[in-house]
């Protein structure tokens, strides 16, 4: 048992987990939970990791908007670099994005997202550049002609952004 403490990557893919579990390795920097059915991710489930995660996958799960609150990344908000949460049941960006300080790659593709808010990014009382690089949206029902100027206004570079094409842009084809 005195390995588990310096254990850095667990891989629980295909377990059929119903949410993202408790009382995980302190010391891990990988977690790869895709291909489960998570519905949710408790409030402060990785607030005891130290250093904390730098790569979180919840790619191909069942989560919802009511499954992934502000409080579901507690601990993780200084150390994540890489969150997938791709092919899931999201409508809405999941709160608490803009307090992410480390945040390079984002995937939300393949959810049911309609709308991108004018703060789900970008925090304008902060008024600072998010270190996001690359930001996954394709494959959604995002009317891109709704996204408001600013709604991308922290990040580097507008090229970062993958919009196309969306859901609905596809229906119509």
């Amino acid at each position: 048992m005195r390995s588990i403490r310096k254990l850095e990557v667990l891989d629980l893919s295909h377990n059929k987990l119903l949410l993202a579990p408790p009382l995980l390795p302190p010391t891990l920097r990988l977690l790869s939970l895709h291909r489960n059915q998570i519905q949710r991710v408790p409030a402060n489930v990785f607030g005891h990791m130290k250093p904390g995660l730098d790569a979180l996958s919840l790619s191909h799960n069942h989560l919802r908007d009511d499954g992934v609150t502000a409080f579901s990344f507690l601990g993780l908000y200084r150390s994540l670099t890489k969150l997938y949460l791709d092919s899931n049941q999201l409508r809405s960006l999941p709160l608490g994005l803009p307090r992410f300080k480390a945040l390079e790659l984002l995937r939300l593709d393949n959810n049911l997202i309609r709308s991108v808010p004018e703060s789900g990014l970008c925090d304008s009382r902060v008024g600072e550049d998010s270190p996001l690089e690359v930001l996954h949206l394709e494959h959604n029902l995002i009317d891109r002609r709704l996204i408001p100027p600013s709604a991308f206004s922290c990040l580097r570079s507008p090229d970062s952004v993958l919009l196309e094409p969306q859901a609905a842009e596809q229906q119509r084809a």
